[in-house]
């Protein structure tokens, strides 16, 4: 309709940002490991200790000694996660972190 009223400016705007390391979502994290007993209660100590949930683990391999670790998170602070990958990074069976997905929906 031609002069008609006219979309009318978004609320949103006025609303505080939060920091990116506060966004709360799930994630993928894909990892090789070594193909040993004991490795994924290590990485999942290390998950936990930093107020990570795990929700699924999926583990592909072995091949020449290496595993592939698929977690996926419940909910979990940006900031969390980060630290969680730092830990996780330092564990002398992880040889590579292969990617960090966000799970949205």
């Amino acid at each position: 309709m031609l002069g008609g009223k006219g979309p009318q400016e978004s609320t949103y705007a006025a609303r505080p940002l939060l920091p990116a390391d506060a966004a709360v979502t799930r994630y993928q994290v894909r990892l090789l490991v070594a193909d040993l007993p004991g490795v994924l209660a290590q990485v999942a100590g290390v998950v936990g200790d930093h107020g990570v949930s795990i929700d699924t683990v999926r583990q592909t391999g072995p091949s020449e000694g290496t595993a592939e670790l698929l977690l996926t998170t419940h909910a979990a602070r940006e900031a969390s996660l980060a630290a969680t990958i730092a830990a996780v990074r330092t564990l002398e069976p992880v040889r590579e972190i292969t990617s960090v997905l966000r799970v949205e929906g």
